[in-house]
């Protein structure tokens, strides 16, 4: 299902992209979209961690959290960064960012059990 959301995602974001609005609208409006899904699913688990309803909730807008980020972060990060540098340090410096941010995902998805566990980091 993720991942359906995320190519229709892709798909209208490059449409609105290149026919709508610009890359830089584009890259803050998905942000500012992405941002507000991830409020929305911290407020529903504060309120009732437990409850069906949350889970509910939890999916859903994780599945909006995917369309958004898909087609408006994801879509529009590397037309962005490739115009912030010089034609010369492009290729170097948007590598480098990609390489940077490909270790920085493994080291997020390494850790991420430990801290889901309390055991495993003696959090207690």
């Amino acid at each position: 299902m993720s991942t359906c959301v995320g190519l229709v995602g892709v798909v209208l974001g490059m449409i609105a992209m290149n026919k709508l609005i610009g890359r830089r609208w584009h890259l803050m409006l998905g942000s500012l979209a992405c941002g507000i899904c991830q409020l929305i699913m911290a407020v529903a688990w504060s309120v009732s961690s437990t409850a069906r309803s949350t889970g509910n909730i939890l999916v859903a807008f994780l599945a909006i959290f995917f369309f958004f980020y898909n087609g408006g972060v994801g879509a529009a990060s590397y037309p962005v960064a490739t115009e912030l540098v010089s034609s010369r340090l492009r290729a170097w410096t948007v590598g480098t960012a990609t390489a940077l941010g490909y270790i920085l995902a493994w080291l997020a998805s390494f850790c991420t059990p430990y801290f889901i566990n309390p055991m495993d980091l003696n959090w207690v």
